[in-house]
């Protein structure tokens, strides 16, 4: 959701882009679990500790986020 709220508008009044907090991870030390969790607004103590895989929702779009992985079960 962060990114895709990112994304400029080329119609209608321009607004400020919506950012995500904190600082981009340091590729050679990468937190443990869920490597954006330390930025996520719906991180929970699972994705501080556990890697999420491939969730394909459609034949165009594809997640890693534990959250989806809960849904999809």
């Amino acid at each position: 959701v962060g990114l895709l709220s990112a994304i400029p508008k080329i119609t209608g009044e321009r607004q400020r882009l919506a950012s995500i907090p904190g600082l981009v991870a340091n590729a050679r030390m990468l937190p443990e679990g869920c490597k954006f969790h330390p930025r996520c607004a719906k991180c929970s103590p699972v994705c501080r500790t556990r890697k999420p895989t491939v969730i394909r929702v459609n034949e165009d779009h594809i997640v890693y986020c534990l959250k989806c992985e809960q849904s999809h079960d």
